[in-house]
């Protein structure tokens, strides 16, 4: 299958978070990162980022935009820069060059996995989130438990490639949530100075999961950046 989009999750969720936005966009796919649920998941984002280079290149998906979300949008920036030619371009979705946890959510899912579980998945919505879609996320991490979120969290508090943002070459959307506490707009900003050329959206009143309590701006955001890039070679 030839994919325009590849969507990437973020920690503790898999490919289905993107479900709404699979139908906005028929061409795209949704990866399920390893361990998401399939195997065990990977110790650091760069051992994702090579994951994902093993599937493009097995795939053909040269020139396909990554849309990463959060600790997803690593994995993306990760892959621009470990294989900057598979990629058309990068849309970073409530992301940025690092991506620190706080100590007491890494502490707190060993000790009191699933009341920490469920607490920070209350951080992850902006107050206007309607409780169907909060219930639906909480419940797809459930499914995947505290163990994976653990790993994923302790990757992301890993991750640093501020130093690196001028190494990517591929054209790039980013986009925030306002109302965003764990990756908090600045952090985006940081991203949109420091990639050249690169785009940023900040969508009012959304969290974290912004993609879903905004999808048609998200959606008209990304068609607008997808609009502006050249054909696919």
């Amino acid at each position: 299958m030839t994919a325009r989009l590849v969507f990437v999750h973020g920690a503790g969720a898999d490919g289905r978070v993107w479900q709404v936005q699979r139908l906005d966009f028929p061409d795209a796919v949704a990866l399920d990162l390893p361990g998401h649920p399939e195997g065990e998941p990977l110790p650091t984002v760069d051992a994702y980022a090579e994951w994902v280079v093993g599937r493009f290149v097995e795939r053909g998906w040269i020139g396909a935009v990554l849309v990463g979300h959060s600790m997803g949008g690593a994995v993306a920036l990760g892959t621009a820069l470990r294989a900057p030619e598979l990629v058309g371009g990068l849309v970073l979705v409530a992301s940025g060059p690092r991506l620190r946890v706080h100590p007491r959510f890494l502490e707190g899912l060993v000790e009191r996995p699933d009341a920490t579980l469920d607490r920070f998945v209350d951080l992850w919505f902006g107050p206007q989130a309607d409780t169907r879609t909060r219930e639906r996320v909480r419940e797809a991490v459930r499914r995947l438990g505290p163990h994976v979120l653990l790993q994923d969290l302790k990757a992301c508090d890993a991750f640093d490639v501020t130093a690196q943002l001028g190494r990517v070459q591929s054209p790039t959307l980013v986009v925030a949530g306002e109302k965003d506490v764990l990756t908090p707009p600045d952090l985006s900003r940081e991203l949109h100075a420091g990639i050249r050329g690169a785009s940023l959206f900040v969508l009012p009143d959304a969290g974290h999961m912004l993609f879903l309590e905004r999808r048609r701006l998200f959606r008209d955001s990304v068609r607008t950046f997808l609009a502006g890039l050249p054909p696919r070679r």
